[in-house]
């Protein structure tokens, strides 16, 4: 027996169709227009609308995270929940999920690894970190190797800089002191050391030598 459709009313920024038979179906006020099935009472299935406005979901949801992922990166779960915040049909944002993920503009490692560097560079600890990549929807393994490998990363740059720090000491252990920190922190800032990264690996060079 075919559904009837029981209500259509405004709902936040779109509307909101409902069936007597219990099914409701969310659609944007762009979307709503084109809406080609009747009003209340019309003899029209929720699987019928459904399969009408899928694709028309699709290609709106995909613009809008494509706009999402424009503005900044984002972790998979956390455009999931956008478009789930935004009510579209779970087959559509399925279509977009995989698009995007096939298309590689979410990458879940990629993600991880550029997040756990960014709050690492900021003083966040390493389980604050954690905590940060499983709240936007990162998986627990991905979120781990990710931190590792920053950590492992800072340790390695760590290690380059107070090699150079030492080899600039040698090179200027003949100047005076005030001139030679000068001429040391000045070669290290030309090869993209900040200031504060400097004086860490000049102090450790000078306590190793």
């Amino acid at each position: 027996m075919t559904d009837v459709i029981e209500s259509i009313a405004q709902e936040g920024k779109g509307v909101r169709i409902r069936w007597e038979s219990g099914a409701s179906l969310f659609l944007s006020r762009a979307l709503w227009r084109e809406w080609p099935f009747g009003g209340e009472g019309a003899p029209v299935s929720p699987e019928e609308a459904e399969s009408y406005f899928l694709p028309l979901q699709y290609s709106e949801a995909l613009e809008y995270a494509v706009r999402l992922l424009a503005m900044r990166d984002h972790a998979c779960g956390e455009v999931r929940r956008k478009l789930q915040a935004r009510l579209y049909l779970p087959q559509a944002i399925e279509r977009v999920m995989d698009k995007l993920i096939r298309e590689q503009l979410l990458d879940d490692a990629a993600f991880a690894a550029k997040w756990a560097a960014y709050r690492a560079r900021s003083g966040v600890g390493r389980a604050r970190i954690l905590q940060e990549l499983r709240q936007k929807g990162v998986e627990g393994r991905l979120a781990e190797r990710a931190v590792a490998l920053d950590e492992a990363g800072q340790a390695q740059a760590k290690d380059a800089a107070v090699a150079l720090a030492c080899k600039l000491l040698r090179r200027y252990r003949d100047d005076p002191p005030n001139a030679a920190m000068r001429k040391l922190l000045s070669a290290m800032a030309r090869r993209g050391y900040a200031y504060d990264e400097s004086v860490r690996a000049v102090e450790q060079a000078m306590a190793e030598n």
